[in-house]
This record gives structure tokens, sequence and C-alpha cells, in this order.
């Protein structure tokens, strides 16, 4: 019985998966076609007041596109790598992330992950690199403003210039290619980005060869929004997608910053750091009925960390039955909180973690003065 259970959580199913996508592209033609009649509304500021909550609205439901293409970069969508690819370069390139580099950092991410040296993603400052000489919080309106700088254009700069990763060694290759040495005289090599394939981040001819597959993807892909803009007008273009693509990076940068980002989540210096404590140094969260248009991504996490290969539509009876077995008890990290009071706090207490202890938690303004 107990195989049988594992096997059912585990299948992949082109199937299933396919049918997600296909719920997901009808509830964006349907909030697209009902976003159609805003222009009906006679009073501008209604109108303008509906138009937010609709851009809104579209960008969330599109974020479930996003995670599909995830899924795919993780082999969870289907058990076919050719079919995996596929529809993950599509669906990540329609939202302006390259696949194939996403998949490689990601995969790094979920390798490393809580390890102030070797993460790709979200490590915080130390005590040698935040401003510790402050005497006074920045003002209300700052710190507002920062985090709808940082929600707005974290991707964007994350994939352009690698922000908040660990330090990239230049790799030590004796054997270098013609386009590596012509690349490196041009200064290519120290760009690190997900839209370089020469940058120093990427080892193997293999993941060169996929980046340069993205790029390519991306610049088709623009091609075909400069041609649909030109046909359907900037304005409609604006409403329909550029505006929805900005909250759809939105929520990613607030999904994953909440779960890896939180007072009670550590993070490990080499002498301490496992893969297994990595993992479960993650936070599951409740966003309501968000959860069901983002595919369990956000209320499912520890158990995709350590499983990474199960599919969304098994996450929630895979999770349960990891709390039943009572495995992860001690160190299974759930919180309550509303998404968006969580938030403000761990955007405005997560300060800086200290460099001098091989376990070690966000410290705040107000621990730092106590």
């Amino acid at each position: 019985m107990w195989c049988v259970c594992v096997w059912v959580i585990w299948n992949r199913s082109n199937l299933t998966s396919f049918g997600y996508v296909l719920r997901d592209l009808i509830a964006t033609s349907v909030v697209i076609y009902l976003g159609g009649y805003i222009d009906l509304i006679p009073n501008i500021i209604v109108r303008l007041i509906v138009l937010f909550v609709y851009c809104f609205i579209l960008g969330t439901v599109m974020m479930g596109m996003w995670v599909l293409a995830h899924e795919c970069g993780h082999q969870a969508f289907s058990p076919s790598l050719i079919v995996n690819d596929a529809v993950g370069c599509v669906l990540h390139t329609t939202l302006f992330v390259p696949y194939w580099s996403w998949k490689y950092s990601h995969a790094k991410h979920h390798a490393n992950v809580n390890s102030m040296e070797k993460d790709s993603v979200f490590i915080p400052r130390t005590d040698l690199t935040a401003d510790l000489k402050r005497t006074s919080e920045p003002p209300l309106f700052k710190r507002i403003f920062g985090l709808i700088r940082f929600l707005s254009l974290g991707l964007i700069v994350h994939l352009l210039v690698n922000a908040v990763s660990c330090k990239v060694e230049k790799p030590n290759n004796k054997k270098k290619s013609a386009v590596d040495i012509f690349a490196e005289k041009l200064g290519l090599d120290r760009w690190n980005s997900h839209f370089n394939p020469f940058c120093h981040l990427w080892r193997t001819t293999e993941q060169k060869i996929g980046v340069t597959a993205s790029v390519v993807a991306i610049f088709v892909w623009v091609w075909i929004l400069y041609r649909l803009t030109l046909h359907f007008g900037v304005v409609l273009m604006l409403k329909n997608y550029f505006v929805p693509y900005l909250w759809v990076n939105i929520w990613l940068i607030i999904i994953t910053f909440l779960h890896h980002t939180d007072l009670a989540v550590p993070k490990y210096y080499s002498e301490k750091w496992t893969w297994l404590r990595g993992a479960l140094g993650t936070v599951d969260r409740d966003y309501g009925i968000m959860n069901v248009l983002h595919h369990h991504i956000t209320d499912t996490h520890v158990l995709h960390h350590i499983f990474s290969q199960i599919p969304h539509y098994h996450a929630q009876e895979a999770t349960k039955a990891l709390l039943d077995s009572h495995l992860i008890d001690e160190y299974y990290l759930y919180d309550p909180t509303p998404w968006y009071v969580a938030l403000w706090r761990s955007y405005t207490q997560c300060w800086y973690v200290r460099h001098d202890q091989p376990i070690t938690w966000f410290e705040s303004f107000k621990t730092k003065h106590q």
C-alpha cells in the first residue's frame, strides 16, 4: 500500500499537467475578455480604479503559468525531458524569463539553499556589509518606496546582473574555446547574467548552448510582441500584457522572498550547512485563493525543496503524508501570518545576519539596539 501511495504522489501525468495549462489559458482569456468592457465605464476615475484591479487580477492569473513553467524546469511537469523543456521554454519565454538559464541557476539554488556561500538567490547582508552605524530606522515613506522598488524590479535585476546571489568565481579552465577567448577579450565573461551565455555562471558547453537558446527565444518573443503592438496598439498591449507582466514579477518576488526570508529562517555557513538543513529552512504560508491560482507553490514549498519532482497537483497530499510521518516536526516552518503582514515584517525587520556564527538568524534594527 505504501509503495502504491508513493507511486501515485510521484506520478507525473502529461494529461493532467496540460489540463492545468489549459485551465490557466482559459482563466487568462476570460479575464481579458471581461477587461474589454472597462472602456465602457463613463467615469474616468472609476475606470482607472477598475483598470488597476483588472491588471492585478490578470497578473495574478498569469503567475500560475509561471509556476507551471517552473515545474518544467524541475522535470515535474512531465516524465519526458523533451516535453518539460519545450513547454517550459514557451511558458517562461512569454514571461520574459530565459528558460534554460533559470533552470540551471534554480537547480543551483535547490542544491545549495540557505548556504551563505553557495546559494544563488536571497543571500542576506551580513554585519560586515549592513549599515550598523545607523541610529534610527529609515522614514516610513523611504521603506515603502524601497519595498515597491524591490518588488517591481527584483526579478529583472536578478536576471540581468545576478543580484542577491553568491560570489561567482572565475572557472579555472585550462582549455578554452575560441568563443570563450573572444568573449574574455570583450569583457563579456565578467557580466554575470541569465542573458549572457559567456559569463562565469555557466561552466559546461551544454549550459552555454541552453542559455544561448534561451536568449534566442527571448528575442523571438520580443519580435512577436513588437508585431502585436503594431497590430493592437500600445495602450491595449500595456493593458493586457505589459502591466500584468509586472504584477507577475511582483508576485514572484513576494512568494519567493517570504519562502526564504523570515526571522525564523536560519542561514548556514559551510561548516554547519547540509542540504537537508537548508531545504527545511523554508516557510509554508497560506495565501488563500492564491494557493489555488498559483498551484500551491505557496503552501507546500517545504515539500518542494525536499522532493522537487513531485507535481503540484500531488503536493498537498504529499505534504500531509510528510507531516503525518512526524519526521520533520521539529524543523517544519509554517507561518499563519497574512502574507501582506509577513511581507512588511520580513522586509523591515530582516536586516542582516552575523558573519561569525556558523548558524545564524536574521537580526532587526531593534535587536541590534536593545
